[in-house]
């Protein structure tokens, strides 16, 4: 599947935020104006301290995203954050990209353009497949959540290491073997304790 550079930002966006929704509010400062001074030079994006309360609200609701069971929650999920970030889809060129969308108005709150930005591509994604793309790590010691942009839809891991982890651990599993099992003098008493009705020879 291809995905438009722009919607493939708000969609590592929306990952990188829902996988960190357990941060401390300066902490997901922190992270979303790193994560915006590497996508976008264009713009010196500094998150306001005030703007703390609706960055950690907005990571709890695109995790809820991710979590969601139905297609139908997920889109609830969504309409609210859109509503609440006032997006409206604004074209705009700057640098040397071409035309393009901004899915705020580029004097809104950073907070409502960073929601604005990662709800709309998530919309997107939804409305073209569904949950098929949005995953949980197969990786039962890991709690991230991950968005599958491969062609064949196939991702199963958050990670290069959890998949290598996953694999390491079944390479030795299946180097154990199966346990060994009882001699062959129980195995027959068990066999005919469990078959009462078994017939046995006679002389």
């Amino acid at each position: 599947m291809r995905f438009k550079d722009h919607n493939r930002r708000g969609l590592f966006l929306a990952e990188t935020l829902a996988n960190s929704h357990t941060q401390s509010g300066q902490e997901l400062i922190k992270t979303a104006n790193g994560l915006y001074r590497k996508k976008t030079p264009h713009r010196p994006w500094v998150i306001a301290l005030n703007e703390e309360a609706a960055l950690a609200s907005l990571a709890w609701n695109l995790r809820a995203v991710f979590e969601a069971s139905t297609v139908e929650e997920a889109v609830g999920i969504l309409n609210g954050i859109l509503l609440y970030s006032q997006a409206r889809p604004v074209i705009t060129r700057h640098d040397a990209d071409s035309w393009h969308l901004h899915f705020a108005d580029d004097n809104s709150p950073n907070s409502s353009l960073i929601g604005a930005t990662a709800a709309t591509a998530l919309a997107m994604l939804l409305c073209d497949t569904g949950l098929s793309r949005i995953g949980s790590c197969a990786d039962p010691d890991c709690s991230r959540v991950f968005i599958d942009v491969s062609r064949n839809n196939g991702k199963k891991y958050c990670s290069t290491r959890c998949s290598t982890r996953a694999s390491v651990a079944a390479h030795r599993e299946r180097q154990r073997g199966p346990g060994p099992g009882p001699a062959a003098g129980d195995s027959r008493r068990v066999t005919d304790r469990h078959r009462p009705d078994r017939k046995r020879a006679t002389a």
